[in-house]
């Protein structure tokens, strides 16, 4: 699987630097976890995911990356760990499964990594209301079209939006995706916009720059 923009975008802006305990939703190629690992070489961090391979894959990243002893992998989904789970993390990540009723690949794991049906968005924020410390932060990328649902979801399970940034591919383009960070407390929600182009195919804005730098050598 490779590693797309939402991932490294999401990885980037969440921010980790006080957290001592992780957790990654869906880690597939370990990404995430592996990103949030570069930002705080203190905190455990706990990947989980349903698909083998992409256990196996994420596995063996985590190996041969310098943040090994931090790096914790479990092949289950997320209904089966939240029953077990004793620990409430301080940060939970998530670029969750989103394509639904689209069409699908041939490729099994694509299509498990890519549609929600083996875990829907209600049960990820249900999940999520149950593992998330008191003052902890839940972040995660979805598309924009999806905004409504989410919020209802959030206020649903007794959390709030605390942050909102919206993507755009180029400036005068609506937003494609949405980052959103979600806590256990009311507060004023920051939003933003993030540009990732110019007007020129891989002339990227120096915002996106900027956040992502310490993740992508060319920059």
């Amino acid at each position: 699987m490779k590693v797309g923009t939402d991932a490294v975008l999401l990885g980037a802006w969440a921010s980790v630097y006080n957290a001592r305990t992780i957790l990654d939703i869906g880690t597939g190629t370990g990404i995430l976890a592996l990103m949030l690992a570069q930002k705080n070489t203190l905190a455990s961090i706990t990947a989980i995911d349903i698909d083998e391979s992409a256990v196996i894959q994420a596995s063996h990243n985590f190996a041969n990356s310098k943040f090994a002893t931090q790096l914790n992998i479990q092949h289950t989904c997320l209904q089966n760990f939240v029953a077990q789970s004793t620990v409430k993390y301080d940060v939970i990540i998530s670029n969750p499964p989103f394509f639904e009723n689209s069409s699908r690949a041939q490729d099994a794991a694509r299509n498990i990594a890519r549609h929600n049906d083996s875990l829907t968005l209600a049960e990820l924020i249900q999940s999520v209301q149950i593992l998330l410390a008191q003052n902890g932060t839940f972040y995660i990328v979805l598309p924009a079209t999806q905004q409504s649902t989410l919020l209802q979801l959030i206020n649903n399970n007794k959390m709030y939006v605390q942050q909102i940034m919206y993507i755009h591919t180029k400036e005068h383009k609506a937003p494609k995706r949405i980052l959103v960070a979600v806590g256990k407390y009311e507060k004023t929600i920051k939003e933003e916009n993030l540009i990732i182009e110019l007007e020129n195919r891989h002339d990227y804005s120096p915002e996106y720059k900027a956040l992502t730098q310490d993740y992508y050598v060319r920059f």
